[in-house]
């Protein structure tokens, strides 16, 4: 049940890593999430070189060989966050953002450090990765 401020918590059992799968929320309402991952969740943070995404960037130099990594860039089970830049002076409890599933269409707006590191976590580790990616250039 939720607080009166809307919080609310659920603590799952150890779930196994693998294929998608949906996930419900019942209360008054019902709510069905599909195409779930469970794996390991990481953020990318931090300025400029954590933001660069992968492919071209207006006024700067292309990555080397960031078409190759374009073209073989079907990771369903990666996905990316990008949350949406927004000024605050204090700890915010919510961002808006979205999730992307990893493709050669999608690729190209994902950090490429993030990327680069999370696809090699994934092919070593064979479980999903999702990466969160919080950076802004500039900031102090």
């Amino acid at each position: 049940m939720a607080a009166g401020d809307g919080k609310w918590l659920v603590r799952l059992a150890p779930l196994s890593t693998g294929e998608p799968r949906p996930l419900t929320v019942t209360g008054r309402n019902k709510i069905v999430l599909t195409d779930i991952l469970v794996g390991e969740v990481w953020i990318a943070s931090g300025q400029s070189n954590m933001e660069r995404q992968l492919g071209l960037r207006a006024g700067q130099k292309p990555i080397t060989g960031w078409e190759a990594e374009v073209a073989a860039a079907n990771y369903p089970a990666i996905r990316h966050f990008g949350v949406t830049q927004a000024k605050a002076l204090v700890p915010q409890q919510t961002v808006k953002g979205s999730w992307t599933v990893c493709t050669p269409e999608t690729v190209k707006d994902f950090t490429a450090v993030g990327y680069l590191f999370g696809r090699d976590l994934h092919v070593a580790r064979r479980v999903p990765i999702g990466l969160i990616h919080t950076s802004w250039g500039g900031t102090p």
